[in-house]
């Protein structure tokens, strides 16, 4: 692609050899590409190859999302530079905050519109108050592993969970988390996107591939 930055070209090109080598079906990953203005910005690219009965490559499907703000967002959190801590407000994602003990301490603007929750309703509140009663288990054992330090493995990772709104209604979300220190101990920010936009696209390549299998 001409437009991927050159540094993460080759990475890119080992990626494909797979994808179209059938080693893989289908790919998610976060690279930067170059706007025809020069500038970069960062992108979380999904795809997958549709195939005929015979298993040949057909043609290769792919959504490209704009991560840039998000990945702004983190650097604000690792340098604490107030002039990138902005855009943790203005940034069009949820960024979420907590404490140790699952406390929030920060709830941007955009999590007030996904969730329907207003900051003076979140502050001091424990994160569950947004997550899925099935997920609590999952979260309460997230939490003892924060708390005792060992969920270093987590920072920077990627996962894949569902929402929950002030309605009560549920949407597929994304989470990668970073940590910070401050005078007041250890902090987690939590970066929130709504793929409810990239599973159906994920259906329909789905459904796309399972009709040209059938013929």
């Amino acid at each position: 692609m001409e437009f991927l930055h050159p540094e993460d070209a080759k990475a890119n090109e080992g990626l494909m050899h797979r994808v179209l080598g059938g080693e893989k079906t289908s790919h998610t990953t976060e690279q930067r590409y170059v706007t025809k203005s020069g500038s970069t910005i960062w992108g979380r690219a999904t795809g997958t190859v549709i195939k005929d009965k015979a298993g040949s490559n057909l043609f290769r499907m792919g959504l490209i999302e704009d991560v840039t703000e998000r990945r702004l967002a983190e650097r604000a959190i690792r340098e604490g530079d107030e002039k990138y801590r902005s855009l943790v407000n203005s940034t069009g994602d949820p960024v979420i905050s907590i404490d140790s003990t699952g406390a929030i301490v920060a709830w941007n603007r955009s999590a007030e519109r996904v969730f329907g929750f207003d900051e003076s309703e979140m502050l001091g509140q424990p994160l569950g108050i947004v997550i899925p009663e099935r997920f609590l288990p999952q979260h309460e054992r997230a939490l003892r592993r924060l708390e005792a330090g060992s969920a270093i493995s987590m920072m920077g990772s990627t996962f894949a969970l569902a929402g929950r709104k002030k309605d009560g209604s549920e949407f597929p979300m994304e989470l990668s988390l970073a940590t910070w220190d401050s005078l007041g101990g250890k902090f987690y920010t939590g970066f929130v996107r709504d793929i409810m936009e990239r599973k159906q696209l994920e259906h329909q390549l789905a459904q796309a591939q399972k009709l040209e299998a059938v013929g």
